[in-house]
């Protein structure tokens, strides 16, 4: 099958920092044939369309791609849904956006009494099967920046490639947002999805449609990868969602900078943070990149592959933000400094090149 990866994809793979991997290379080498291909007016407008990053393919051994369709419906809400952990606790070590208060994450296990009234029945009302899978939503977490999905993925054969315990060989992404989890075993694949959206409100319906799965894995002798692409049926769920407004933050800027960039705001819940640029000179061709360090100097990554400006909190000392919106081709020039030992090295180029720089203070009432 001769995939054809998006501009996104493109994008994320030439700006993230990766290790070493045959597959990485691959993906690499791929892309940059098609740049190579772009002559600079297209170049332009395709660096327009997409500022985002992601984790890049670093140790990717198996890759599913569940294209979906997501709208809002009728504000709806189901009350007396328990408070539950699950998925969320299991990865949240592993997770890029780090920990959350289980209080604020919201069970979509049901429970039913039997006609005997003797047992009680629990059970997902959110899972659909197709060509031998089965995916259940089983609990989600929601901020006024997007919705975090629960999604376990259970295969009636063994998932493909290979399957190691105690070793993250396998990577999901999902409209090529990564579903950050863990494979459980060889046939059981767990993980926290983030779906981008720009307002969430305080109660709405989810609709939530699953409709192409396309898998990349390694064999498992690990010299080749693969290509599988499952057409799904009947995946389609209609979630009830109530945002979480604890601990979230609207910092105000309301500020351009001579070279006609900015920023207006900052918002922060317990688990992201979202820049809202101001780019004036977008259409006279000025393409930018913004970059966040925390308190330390360090820097946070992308929390979204599909949503720009989203970063992931994580372990990160927040209590300070230092903001840079580079020019795209100057910052690809120092990008390589950020995996450098010494964050020092990355913030003084950062200090040289930015268009726009502004430090925050989170702490400030």
């Amino acid at each position: 099958m001769d995939k054809q990866y998006s501009d996104q994809t493109i994008k994320e793979i030439l700006s993230a920092p990766v290790g070493e991997s045959d597959i990485i290379d691959w993906k690499m080498q791929d892309a940059y044939e098609k740049i190579r291909k772009m002559n600079k007016t297209e170049t332009v407008q395709k660096k327009r369309v997409i500022r985002s990053i992601g984790k890049g393919f670093a140790a990717l051994a198996a890759v599913f791609v569940l294209v979906f369709t997501i709208c809002l419906a009728n504000p709806v809400w189901a009350s007396g849904l328990p408070l539950i952990g699950g998925i969320f606790e299991r990865i949240q070590r592993l997770w890029n956006f780090g920990e959350l208060s289980e209080e604020e994450i919201v069970s979509l296990m049901t429970e039913t009494v039997s006609e005997t009234e003797t047992e009680v029945e629990k059970g997902y009302p959110y899972q659909a099967s197709s060509k031998g899978y089965t995916f259940y939503i089983t609990e989600y977490y929601a901020t006024n920046q997007g919705v975090f999905l629960g999604v376990r993925i259970e295969s009636e054969e063994k998932l493909p490639g290979f399957y190691e315990p105690a070793e993250n060989n396998m990577n999901i992404l999902i409209d090529w947002q990564t579903l950050e989890g863990i494979q459980l075993d060889e046939y059981t694949y767990e993980g926290v999805l983030r779906i981008d959206m720009e307002e969430v409100p305080e109660q709405f319906e989810l609709d939530f449609s699953i409709r192409e799965v396309w898998i990349d894995y390694l064999n498992e002798e690990k010299t080749a990868h693969n290509h599988k692409t499952l057409v799904l049926d009947g995946c389609d769920f209609k979630i009830p969602i109530e945002r979480s407004d604890k601990d979230l933050k609207m910092i105000p800027v309301n500020e351009i900078g001579e070279a006609g960039v900015g920023m207006k705001s900052v918002q922060i819940s317990p688990v992201e943070v979202t820049l809202n640029l101001i780019n004036t000179e977008e259409e006279e061709g000025l393409v930018t990149y913004p970059v966040v360090l925390d308190a330390k100097g360090r820097k946070l990554e992308p929390g979204s592959m599909n949503s720009p400006d989203v970063y992931a909190i994580g372990d990160s000392d927040i209590s300070t933000l230092y903001v840079y919106v580079c020019e795209w081709d100057e910052y690809m020039d120092i990008k390589g400094l950020a995996l450098e030992e010494d964050a020092s090295l990355f913030q003084n180029a950062l200090e040289e090149c930015a268009l726009y720089k502004k430090v925050i203070d989170t702490t400030e009432k």
